[in-house]
């Protein structure tokens, strides 16, 4: 009875293990998550590497995302930039706010924001430039999110 017993729990483990490994929906994992992806996600990240068709790129390094429990999102663009007339262009950071949800849970990441600026030259006018991404989740930890759009891939770390 007792090797009975052995046998039973060892093979309700293996088939546990077989089925949290094969749930996290990530390419490049982790192959067990025990987190719930919502909890796992609300928090401030870091833009840590950016890379366009696998070559470094400077796009949205050091940008600072944060998502919030109610799917409210902020973004700081550490160096938006943005020509509103021909020879005229607005630098520097400038801070989004929107919302995220996750689509085709948990595989897909819609963020949805909006920048807004004033024009240097005419206090009077005000931009508004709005985003909508949809990101698929290729790594997905406590410490590090790797999200791709295209030929674009950002890993961002846990602040």
């Amino acid at each position: 009875m007792r090797n009975t017993l052995t046998r039973l729990l060892t093979l309700t483990f293996a088939v546990s293990l077989a089925f949290l490994s094969a749930c996290t929906g990530y390419e490049d994992g982790p192959s067990i998550n025990l987190r719930d992806s919502d909890k796992k996600l609300i928090r401030p990240w870091r833009v840590a590497q950016s890379s366009m068709a696998g070559a470094a790129s400077t796009q949205f390094l050091g940008d600072t995302w944060t998502f919030q429990e109610d799917g409210g999102f902020s973004i700081l663009d550490v160096d938006f930039s943005v020509t509103i007339a021909p020879g005229q262009t607005l630098t520097g950071p400038k801070q989004g706010r929107g919302e995220w949800t996750f689509v085709e849970k948990p595989a897909g990441l819609e963020i949805f924001y909006a920048l807004e600026y004033t024009d240097p030259f005419n206090a009077a006018v005000t931009y508004r430039d709005e985003r909508q991404d949809v990101w698929q989740v290729l790594r997905f930890t406590q410490k590090e999110l790797w999200l791709q759009r295209g030929d674009l891939v950002l890993e961002l770390s846990a602040l």
